[in-house]
């Protein structure tokens, strides 16, 4: 299996989580839209047919948490402290958004009253792709002085004094 010879790519849990939910994203907007697109003969009940449109939004802000949670243990950027940058921590937030969504589009598709519960779960997703946008544009600005340090050590030889593995090539 390529993932456990590439050391570079996505450790195999995130690997496994982001393409899960990638995967699920595929397959539930296909059926829905291949079976019955946007249920126009009626042959998905109306619960349902909200959960099956709008599952998606909490689906793709999820791989994007995955992803970035990846991007921030791969570079060692601490932009939370570090009990709040836990995947276990991650993991309960995507699960419990999910839910109040599911929850929420069952019950507006049950009762026709409640047509503003979708809102809240839509408002729920607006807030949090703004901050997960601004905590990446705040990530990339430690990632890219970081990266210039590094790139910096590396021309005038700095790079030296933390030998880890010492090679012939280092030693001359």
């Amino acid at each position: 299996f390529r993932v456990n010879i590439c050391k570079r790519l996505l450790s195999r849990g995130y690997y496994i989580t982001l393409h899960g939910v990638l995967l699920i994203i595929g397959i539930i907007r296909s059926v829905y839209l291949f079976y019955d697109a946007y249920n126009v003969n009626r042959s998905f009940p109306e619960p349902i047919s909200h959960l099956l449109l709008n599952i998606v939004l909490p689906l793709l802000t999820s791989a994007f948490i995955v992803l970035f949670m990846f991007l921030l243990y791969a570079s060692k950027v601490h932009i939370f402290s570090l009990g709040l940058q836990r995947p276990s921590l991650a993991g309960v937030f995507i699960i419990l958004h999910i839910l109040l969504c599911i929850t929420m589009d069952l019950s507006t598709g049950i009762d026709e009253s409640m047509t503003y519960l979708p809102l809240i779960c839509q408002s729920i997703f607006i807030i949090l792709c703004i901050s997960l946008g601004f905590a990446y544009l705040y990530a990339y600005k430690h990632l890219s002085k970081s990266a210039a340090v590094r790139k910096q050590d590396n021309i005038f030889g700095s790079g030296f004094t933390n030998i880890t593995r010492p090679t012939l090539a280092v030693a001359v």
